[in-house]
């Protein structure tokens, strides 16, 4: 499905429609996703002695450290039962999901950063209490939930420029491909461990090599299949396609911070509550 999601876009679309396969629907393609990416970080802390998220900071120590150390200082925006709202930033990168900054402190229980993507919008928080829901489970079912929002924001745009397709399609579709794109992060992730353990002390020409040999054809592909899902879906033209993206990115841009920041206020304080209970 990796394949036909970057190869032949539009034929993902039609097996979503047409139900032929189980692995274009959207509880089978989370479950599948998940499963695979446990089992496939499972095997490189079995093969390699630690975990996937070590040996990408043991790559970086210091700019690690610094990196929390940052978080520390930063002023905060609002906060909450100790959870700190330092920034909303808007970048180039657009992304859903979550990224956790650090490791979490034995003694507090809580992560010195994690940010919430959503388009190109980030809530960065600080003193985050660990939880399940920042686990690789929880973390997808955050990802449906920023999926809905991106689709709420998308299909207003679509309906402007005349397209015609039922929101749950939208939805179920979208669900599907960052299912799969949730699978290619940790197979990106695998091959930046493959590449350290190969490379040991090249990190200039490791990195050279993750971004002309994966980022750059890989963002050019998502980009391509980004206009033909689109086009697909609604019925429209390449070009009315790219002004659906464009125009649904900006109303993204607006609106995400009203989810992102509630998201990861509620998200910390479920798992300030279950941290008190009783084990």
């Amino acid at each position: 499905m990796l394949t036909t999601l970057l190869l032949r876009p539009r034929r993902l679309v039609q097996l979503y429609r047409t139900r032929q396969i189980p692995a274009a629907r959207p509880l089978y393609a989370l479950a599948c996703s998940w499963l695979a990416s446990v089992i496939l970080f499972t095997f490189l802390e079995v093969v390699t002695g630690a975990s996937p998220e070590e040996h990408l900071r043991a790559m970086l120590p210091e700019e690690a450290a610094a990196s929390e150390q940052l978080v520390d200082r930063r002023p905060s925006w609002l906060e909450a039962g100790g959870t700190r709202l330092i920034d909303v930033t808007i970048g180039l990168r657009l992304a859903v999901g979550v990224d956790i900054i650090g490791t979490e402190d034995e003694e507090t229980g809580r992560l010195p950063g994690v940010h919430f993507h959503l388009g190109a919008d980030t809530a960065e928080f600080a003193d985050f209490p660990a939880g399940p829901l920042l686990g690789l489970t929880g973390q997808s079912l955050i990802l449906v939930l920023l999926c809905a929002a991106f689709t709420l924001c998308l299909h207003p745009a679509a309906r402007i420029l005349k397209g015609r397709a039922p929101f749950t399609e939208i939805l179920g579709t979208f669900v599907v491909l960052s299912s799969y794109l949730m699978l290619l992060g940790a197979l990106e992730t695998a091959l930046l461990v493959a590449l350290v353990a190969w490379l040991p002390g090249h990190l200039g020409l490791l990195g050279w090599i993750h971004v002309i040999g994966f980022l750059l054809p890989l963002f050019v592909l998502m980009v391509r299949a980004a206009l033909l899902v689109v086009s697909e879906l609604y019925g429209l033209t390449k070009k009315r396609s790219l002004g659906v993206v464009l125009v649904g990115n900006v109303i993204t841009l607006f609106l995400a911070p009203f989810i992102l920041i509630p998201t990861g206020f509620a998200i910390a304080g479920l798992h300030a509550a279950l941290s008190r209970l009783p084990l």
